[in-house]
């Protein structure tokens, strides 16, 4: 059986490239380019979109409980659980 997975487009230079993301990999991928400091944009099936940037990414600062990283970690991974598309795109002035 296919994995079920997602449209990922990918700002560039002459418009969005489009790439299948495993659904178990959205996460992942987003990770990725937050970490190049690009922006991404979560779509979910309901039709809600979250902006996220780098700065919305846990950090697991030392100075954090185990249990406070759990429960970003958690709610971090939740971001992705309903997602149907993302993009990546360059940052802009204001974020």
């Amino acid at each position: 059986m296919d994995k079920q997975t997602i449209p990922f487009l990918i700002e560039g230079k002459r418009g969005h490239d489009t790439t299948n993301v495993p659904v178990d990999e959205v996460q992942e991928k987003a990770e990725e380019q937050l970490k190049a400091d690009r922006n991404v944009t979560l779509e979910g099936k309901d039709g809600e979109t979250e902006i996220l940037t780098k700065s919305d990414m846990p950090d697991g600062a030392k100075t954090k409980t185990e249990e406070q990283i759990r429960q970003e970690d958690k709610e971090w991974a939740a971001k992705f659980k309903n997602t149907e598309t993302a993009t990546s795109t360059k940052k802009t002035k204001g974020f």
